[in-house]
């Protein structure tokens, strides 16, 4: 049995449409990332589901900060 954590990263930086789905398909690749996708109004919050024994937030972040360096972890 895996164990489940949320987490929220908020995107400073515009991406286009390209730039934000490449980012989300980086990130669901993650061994250990179960989901992640973007808040329902804005690409500017990222919902990250993830396997905290697999995967750290922090290296979440590390990930999402490749393309946005000014990423920041909201938390959940």
């Amino acid at each position: 049995m895996s164990s489940k954590a949320d987490v929220l990263i908020h995107l400073h930086n515009h991406m286009n449409d390209v730039q934000s789905e490449d980012l989300k398909s980086h990130i669901n690749k993650i061994p250990g990332v179960i989901q992640a996708d973007y808040g329902p109004s804005t690409h500017h919050a990222f919902h990250i589901e993830y396997d905290p024994v697999r995967v750290s937030a922090s290296t979440l972040l590390r990930h999402a900060r490749e393309s946005d360096d000014s990423a920041t972890m909201i938390g959940l």
